[in-house]
């Protein structure tokens, strides 16, 4: 009987097949996209059919992280998602201890908020009391199935903790308007550059606009124009 896996004469034996563990997959690219709300809310939920679902797998809390630059429009970006998807949203700056710590409450978020949820346990995480400028209660927070959590630098964070990245991107000059026009502009005025400070520097070392799932260029009540990563499916 024929052996097999020896060659017969005159023919080159086939190349053994490699032993070690295939590649890293191929880099996912990027194509812009008009959607609509329901559309965006199916490509980032946990049952993500749309063009960017984020790989990995599924965890006990599925947590979509909205970030950007102070004045982009992220928090009514997050309350419209977390409506259209009928989940809660969290504000990262209620658990920053203040306007030059920026970087400490994403720690905070990080260790007492995502790290349980991803056991899917409740988090216990404190407050911050910006009328005070002291630190306020701890408060209990339950591992919901799908939330949404916004707030400048939340991108940073490691992703292992979240299930998918939004960045809203929004001009310099329109962003300017926006903050001239906040109901709280006088109590920000004086610390408007150092948290600006704080939030270009964590973008830019985590390139958190370049890792996002969906990066969203203009949102408005009804449609949206983003760029969204493609992953090959296998």
């Amino acid at each position: 009987m024929t052996d097999p896996h020896r060659s017969l004469p005159g023919v080159p034996r086939r190349p053994a097949r490699p032993t070690t563990a295939p590649g890293p997959a191929a880099a996912p690219r990027s194509e812009e996209r008009t959607l609509d709300w329901h559309e965006l809310a199916a490509t980032l939920g946990p049952s993500s059919t749309g063009p960017a679902p984020t790989p990995g797998l599924r965890r006990p809390v599925h947590v979509i992280a909205v970030d950007g630059f102070s004045g982009s429009g992220k928090t009514w970006f997050a309350d419209r998602l977390a409506r259209t998807l009928g989940a809660p949203v969290f504000h990262v700056d209620e658990f920053v201890p203040g306007w030059d710590a920026l970087a400490d409450g994403i720690a905070h978020v990080s260790a007492h908020l995502l790290a349980p949820w991803t056991q899917g346990r409740a988090a216990l995480v404190r407050e911050y009391d910006w009328h005070g400028a002291r630190p306020g209660p701890w408060v209990r927070v339950e591992a919901e199935p799908v939330v949404v959590l916004e707030g400048s630098g939340i991108g940073t964070v490691d992703r292992s903790l979240i299930s998918a990245l939004v960045w809203v991107d929004t001009s310099d000059a329109l962003r300017a308007d926006r903050l001239a026009g906040r109901s709280d502009r006088e109590l920000y005025a004086p610390y408007r550059e150092m948290w600006a400070a704080q939030e270009r520097a964590l973008a830019s070392r985590a390139r958190t606009a370049d890792r996002a799932d969906v990066v969203v260029h203009e949102a408005a009540e009804t449609l949206l124009r983003t760029s969204c990563r493609l992953y090959e499916r296998t």
